[in-house]
């Protein structure tokens, strides 16, 4: 679920130290980042409508020392609902953490988390609610009649808070009808709300998958309804790998971060999850769980 960090932490690093020295010569400019940059807490984490907290907090680096450890010392993560402390999240392991067990998400609230480690500068996060679920109507699935190949999986969906949101639409094909969610986080190709009008819109999600030789196909699909936050910071990743693929005409393209006196993402998303299985032979779906 989450990205390459030593590639996220390299890229905050760096861009947050571009205005500093932009008017130095350029023999001057990478000694100067070196000599005055100081370590970061980088977050990455979300909590969502699935009971679910997890975040990961680790350290930034000097440029020039890409193989430093990224570990922070003695980490903790404060969870806070409404702007009052609720709990102290689990440490899985040197850098992730969780929602404690007997610990409970209501939706209808707001949550933030301040991270503190050893020797270096506690963070904080804005408050971020999380978005309703997706109402998802009238699945479908048809032959994409344009390429001829392939087919589309075709839904509506509803958002009451749609001006806010931003999306993001998933599905596999799995061989073992036992097998449920593999839960699909996005990290490109988020829509923006704007890119529908009203509430209600419709969508059509390629599936470019073979359905091989069964009759009944099992399809699992993920509906986000993401945090506007999640939604900027999905694009700037996007804009800024973008950018280095023509270094010299697009510069100092900003990875978007909403984490105070630090780097990275706090986000909250909903995700619906639908079994739907397929018959090839009637060519229409047959179940939905």
């Amino acid at each position: 679920m989450f990205m390459n960090f030593k590639r996220i932490i390299n890229i905050l690093a760096i861009m947050g130290l571009i205005g500093i020295v932009a008017c130095e010569p350029i023999d001057k400019k990478l000694n100067l980042i070196y000599d005055i940059y100081q370590p970061q807490i980088v977050v990455y984490g979300f909590v969502n409508n699935l009971n679910k907290v997890e975040v990961q907090v680790l350290k930034s680096i000097p440029p020039n020392q890409p193989k430093a450890p990224h570990n922070l010392e003695n980490p903790q993560v404060e969870l806070y609902e409404n702007g009052q402390f609720l709990t102290l999240l689990t440490q899985e392991d040197s850098s992730f953490f969780t929602l404690p067990a007997d610990v409970k998400i209501d939706p209808k609230n707001e949550y933030s988390i301040k991270v503190s480690a050893t020797n270096i500068p506690a963070v904080g996060s804005p408050v971020q609610k999380i978005p309703d679920e997706l109402k998802i109507d009238s699945l479908t699935i048809t032959k994409d009649t344009v390429h001829w190949t392939g087919e589309f999986l075709v839904f509506y969906f509803t958002d009451t808070e749609a001006a806010k949101h931003y999306y993001y639409f998933n599905a596999q094909i799995i061989n073992n009808t036992d097998t449920f969610f593999h839960e699909i986080f996005p990290m490109y190709s988020v829509l923006d709300a704007e890119n529908f009008e009203g509430n209600t819109k419709t969508y059509s999600l390629p599936l470019y998958l073979s359905f091989g030789e069964e009759d009944t196909v099992v399809i699992d699909a993920y509906f986000y309804n993401l945090s506007e936050d999640i939604g900027k910071y999905v694009h700037s990743v996007e804009e800024y790998e973008a950018a280095n693929e023509m270094p010299l005409m697009e510069q100092n393209r900003m990875v978007y971060t909403n984490i105070k006196s630090g780097f990275g993402l706090w986000g909250a998303y909903s995700l619906v999850k639908k079994k739907i299985f397929y018959s090839q032979s009637q060519q229409k779906i047959i179940k939905i769980e």
